[in-house]
Order: C-alpha cells, then sequence, then structure tokens
C-alpha cells in the first residue's frame, strides 16, 4: 500500500496521519455550553476505534493511543484552555465495536475566560490549526446592516494561530516536489479518513438571533439555542465544486499537511453557513442573543443603547432581557 512511497516521508509522516486521520478513526464531540450567569459547561467525548488502536499497537509504544484518554492527559491539556477551568469529571470506556472513548466535562466560572485546544493536534501543526477563544461582550448600538441590536449579547469564538494565515485570494505557488510525499499518500488517507469526525457546538442559554456576520448560519430557522463551530466529516462531506471533500487532491494534501489556513481550505468552506454538505470550519464572526438577569445587571443596567429608529435610550430590561421559559408541570 505504500509503495512508492520514500521510506523518510512515510517516517515522518504515517504517525501524525495515523493519530489524526487514522482507519476508522478518531470522532471527537465537544459542546460549549453557556449559563446565565456567564459560566460554562464545556463537554468533550473523543472515541478511538479498534481498527485504530489496532494500528496503534502494530506500529510500536511510541504510537501508544490509549494513555491519550487517561485523566492526566486531560488535566495537562487543561492547563491550555482557560483560567480557572476546573474538570468535573472524566470517565474512560468502552465505546460501540470495541472502540476505546473518554467523557470530560468541565466547568469555567466565566466562559469569556475559555480558548479551546482541539485535542491530538500534532505538535508541529500547531501554528496551523486554530483554538477558539472565547469573547463574550454587549452590543451598546444597532449594527450598521441591522446584523445585530442595542442590547444583545455577543458570543464569539475567535480563531487563533501562532502562524501567519495565508489570504484565499493570494494562491501561493507550492513546490510540487515539497508536496509530491503528501500526494503520494492521498490515495491511502482516502480510505483511512472514512471514519474521522470532529464537531465544536456552542449552545447559549438563550436562542440565537443571528450570527457569523449576518450571513446566516447552519438551522436558523429553528431559533435553535445551538450554533456548529466545527463540523467536518471527510467522508461525508463535499468541496466547494459539489464533488466529495476526498476526491479533492489540493484540499486532501492540505489537511495532511495540517495546514488549515491554505486558501483551498478556505475556499471549501467559505459557504458552510449557507451550505450543508460543506464541512463547517468557524472563521470568526458574533453569534447573538438576549441578555440573562446576569448580563443585563453586568453590561446594561444604568447605560443608554444607541438605536437606529429610537436615538438613544435608556436600556430597559423589559424591552431587551431574556427570560426562561416557564417550567412544565
Amino acid at each position: 500500500m505504500t509503495a512508492g512511497i520514500g521510506a523518510s516521508v512515510w517516517t515522518r509522516l504515517a504517525p501524525v496521519a495515523l493519530l489524526v486521520f487514522g482507519a476508522g478513526c478518531l470522532q471527537i464531540e465537544t459542546n460549549l455550553v453557556l449559563h446565565p450567569d456567564g459560566s460554562g459547561t464545556i463537554t468533550e467525548r473523543v472515541n478511538f476505534s479498534r481498527k485504530l488502536l489496532d494500528l496503534a499497537d502494530n506500529a510500536g509504544a511510541d504510537l501508544k493511543l490509549e494513555p491519550l484518554l487517561s485523566k492526566e492527559n486531560v488535566l495537562e491539556r487543561m492547563k491550555l484552555m482557560g483560567k480557572d477551568l476546573r474538570l468535573v469529571s472524566h470517565e474512560l470506556r468502552d465505546g460501540p465495536m470495541a472502540s476505546k472513548e473518554c467523557v470530560s466535562v468541565f466547568e469555567i466560572p466565566n466562559l469569556a475566560d475559555f480558548t479551546y485546544q482541539c485535542p491530538f493536534v500534532p505538535r508541529d501543526a500547531q501554528s496551523k490549526a486554530p483554538k477558539l477563544k472565547t469573547l463574550i461582550y454587549p452590543m451598546m448600538a444597532d449594527g450598521s446592516s441591522w446584523e445585530h441590536l442595542a442590547g444583545w449579547v455577543c458570543a464569539e469564538f475567535r480563531p487563533e494561530f501562532t502562524g501567519p494565515a495565508i489570504a484565499a485570494t493570494n494562491l501561493p505557488s507550492r513546490s510540487p516536489l515539497a508536496s509530491q510525499g503528501y500526494r503520494d499518500l492521498r490515495p491511502v488517507f482516502q480510505d483511512l479518513m472514512e471514519g474521522l469526525q470532529i464537531k465544536v457546538t456552542f449552545e447559549s442559554y438563550a436562542p440565537v438571533l443571528s450570527a457569523f456576520r449576518g450571513s446566516g448560519w447552519r438551522d436558523a430557522n429553528a431559533k435553535t439555542p445551538k450554533v456548529d463551530l466545527i463540523d467536518f466529516a471527510p467522508s461525508r462531506d463535499m468541496d466547494a465544486y459539489g464533488f466529495p471533500l476526498l476526491e479533492n487532491e489540493e484540499v486532501v494534501v492540505d489537511l495532511l499537511r495540517w495546514d488549515l489556513t491554505s486558501p483551498w481550505v478556505a475556499n471549501t468552506v467559505r459557504d458552510w453557513s449557507r451550505n450543508r454538505t460543506l464541512p463547517a470550519l468557524h472563521s470568526g464572526g458574533g453569534i447573538f442573543f438576549k441578555p440573562s438577569r446576569e448580563y443585563f445587571r453586568k453590561f446594561f443596567e444604568g447605560k443608554t443603547l444607541q438605536t437606529h429608529r429610537r436615538g438613544v435610550i435608556p436600556a430597559n430590561w423589559e424591552e431587551i432581557g431574556w427570560t426562561p421559559p416557564a417550567k412544565k408541570p
């Protein structure tokens, strides 16, 4: 299966690609929940398939995967994700089809202090794979294009890269030789990426009213409190031209390089909020909802709002506040 691929290339790429794109591979589901008081709960499920575990075992001691699901490993990564983050529970368990998975639940007093670091990103790819830094702030004036209203709260998950991003309109010329090893490996990893799934979802205490600079978001008409930040499953997703994602050589090569800032990846995910066949890769923009009592006191009480239609008005809880629905008897 690796015939024609240079041994040095395979040796360098196999551990990273096996870990990240292994056969039937890796599933990561993360749910970021914002509570009315501004605190947050983060629930993360990580699953390694049996096939991936067996491949890693056969690859030698350096690629043992089950220790990556351990509580110790989770606590070490937790140090990178925010001030006062606390591990509430950690369960290591058997998953479907003889897989292994862990479910970790974190709590943080202020979700605005949280930075999401996706697990198991290769160390040499840290500059190209984003962290998601949480920002939560008030809107004191109506948006210029009505993308938000004064009196709303904005949650933003801003991608943070440690390396430079490349504009989609500035397509670089890549050396064919530099990419050849990845191109040779592409047919192999087309099969291996079949089971890869990464999903990160934000859930507000209140229905989302607008998101992503007014360009729409998935499930907008449902008035759901949930918004997908990342939703990536290569065997399911299509590219920007309507063809299976795994048949797009440029995109697959960049995924193997973990170059999520590349213009080819950017072009593929550009319209994800309006097109469910594309992978979702959040690129910035606010998520808006009404303030809770706690956020009203923190951001708006005793202040004024700048509106297009009524000019400057006092912030009034009865007009802008969110009231939780009555509990069913």
